[in-house]
């Protein structure tokens, strides 16, 4: 049998800092670049969360640069239209004022002054006026120019529209004297309240075109003028004072045609226009014609419901925003270079104090607890300060519990001896148990036997009282007859009692009734 001491000591020798042995030391390499460091995601993020701002700012820029260079051409197109229109409508006033007048002089208008005075008074009017020529007509349509040269005008709308009344201005037509494309002004000749003829000036259409022709907006933007049937009647691009397209006086440009250049997606917006252009309003819009992006602004001439209309090509207009393309995109470079200089500044701020913690918690992997944490890392005041000082805080209580283990496993051993002593001392003293044991053992059969001689004494008594309580049981019971029978007769007896005190109670009231008659006879 191996003794407890032996054991224990066996036990103590195994006890040791096992768990505190270093660890060999592994090669630890560091990549240059990680894609799971933090330097790196940081600089990273830090990168694509600038250019995405930079992105976004310049494309809301963009856009509402954009949105307002449309809204600015829009309005630049139907100003534009509606002063240049005021301007058209007010030389047209004019010219008609002007004629309005000479057909109401009575040197002029008065039959019976002769046709040569007439136009020597004519000729100084058409000089100040800047008419190419002026003619004198009668109310059958016989027309006499300041030339001389007569014809026949009758059925012509200028003369038929001056017959009645009214001030003419025409769109520019072909004049057949001259050949030239010009504009002809008629008004009533009135003497004494009543029309005795016409009087007319033609005029070079080229004033006409050159104000659409001196509406300059960017190097695609053009101006024409529709009638009051929305042909074209000036177009620098259709004629001009250049121009000797006779044929187009057979067939003239209408708006509406623009529909069959029109993408579908503007049908609607085009029907729109050309219903505000009949209705003589103001405006502006936009269409798409073979591709191109079309803004136009419109104004009506409202002495001849006339309209001017002012157009440019929407790329033209957002020209200027190349400049700010380019511009972008200088912006966004010089962000991604600015954004990662700055991460990686920042990164390095952070990555560089994480690394010496991480090298330091490597140390302490290895269980190696000679070295304190660096004092650059614990005078830090943010989060990296603070893990730091944590650390160094764990690393002081480890140094402490290794302390206590050393000084607790040098008791311990101690301990170990004096138990060993006392274990021996315990054996001793079981062996010497074990012995009286059997001793013990004997004297134990011989007290069970008389135990068992007592237990069969106890049974027979328990017989005997079990007797004994039967017959108390039974005499029990005639206790409760007698009992019964007690009260019965104890019932009786109170009513032989209460019979009594009746009697007694009635020998009283007969003598009180005797005593009463014995006083009564007395």
């Amino acid at each position: 049998m191996v003794s407890m001491g032996k054991i224990f000591k066996k036990r103590t020798k195994k006890i040791g800092l096992q768990f505190l042995k270093k660890r060999p030391k592994q090669k630890r390499t560091r990549k240059l670049f990680k894609s799971s460091s933090i330097g790196n995601r940081i600089s990273i993020s830090t990168i694509i969360v600038l250019v995405c701002i930079v992105f976004i700012q310049t494309s809301i820029s963009y856009i509402i640069s954009e949105r307002r260079l449309i809204k600015s051409a829009k309005n630049l197109l139907l100003h534009k239209a509606t002063d240049t229109a005021t301007i058209v409508d007010n030389q047209i006033r004019s010219y008609n004022k002007n004629l309005e007048i000479l057909g109401h002089l009575s040197s002029i208008s008065n039959p019976n002054v002769p046709v040569e005075e007439k136009f020597e008074i004519l000729k100084s009017e058409k000089e100040r006026l800047g008419l190419s020529s002026i003619g004198l007509v009668d109310l059958e349509g016989n027309l006499v120019l300041d030339s001389l040269v007569e014809s026949n005008i009758k059925g012509t709308k200028y003369f038929e529209r001056a017959k009645q009344g009214d001030t003419y201005f025409s769109q520019p037509i072909r004049n057949s004297f001259t050949g030239k494309n010009e504009v002809v002004i008629s008004s009533p000749l009135v003497y004494n309240g009543e029309i005795v003829g016409v009087i007319l000036g033609y005029k070079s259409a080229d004033e006409l075109y050159g104000i659409v022709e001196n509406i300059v907006i960017g190097e695609t933007g053009v101006a024409y003028i529709l009638n009051e049937v929305v042909d074209i009647i000036a177009h620098p691009t259709i004629i001009g004072s250049s121009t000797e397209n006779a044929d187009y006086y057979h067939a003239p440009i209408n708006f509406s045609a623009l529909e069959q250049r029109i993408d579908e997606s503007s049908k609607v917006e085009i029907d729109e226009i050309y219903g505000n252009i009949r209705k003589g309003q103001n405006g502006s819009g936009k269409y798409v014609s073979e591709g191109k992006s079309i803004h136009i602004g419109y104004a009506p001439i409202k002495s001849k419901n006339w309209t001017l209309v002012v157009t440019i090509d929407e790329a033209e207009v957002l020209k200027e925003l190349d400049s700010l393309k380019n511009l972008t995109v200088i912006i966004l470079a010089f962000a991604i270079i600015l954004g990662s200089v700055f991460a990686l500044i920042i990164s390095k701020s952070i990555t560089k104090p994480i690394n010496l913690v991480t090298d330091y918690c490597n140390k302490l992997s290895e269980l190696d607890l000679s070295s304190n944490i660096s004092e650059k890392a614990l005078k830090r005041k943010d989060e990296l300060g603070k893990m730091a000082s944590s650390i160094q805080i764990v690393v002081d209580n480890l140094r402490n519990i290794v302390k206590e283990i050393r000084d607790s496993s040098i008791q311990v051993a101690s301990s170990s001896e004096e138990l060993a002593a006392i274990s021996e001392e315990s054996t001793a003293a079981a062996t010497s148990i074990a012995e009286n044991s059997n001793d013990i053992a004997e004297n134990s059969q011989k007290q069970l036997e008389e135990i068992l001689n007592i237990s069969s004494s106890i049974n027979e008594i328990s017989t005997q009282m079990n007797y004994v309580s039967n017959q108390i049981h039974d005499a029990e019971s005639n206790s409760k007859n007698v009992f019964e029978k007690t009260n019965l007769g104890k019932e009786k007896i109170d009513d032989v009692i209460t019979q009594m005190a009746n009697i007694e109670n009635s020998t009283h009231s007969v003598k009180i009734s005797l005593n009463d008659i014995t006083l009564s006879s007395s």
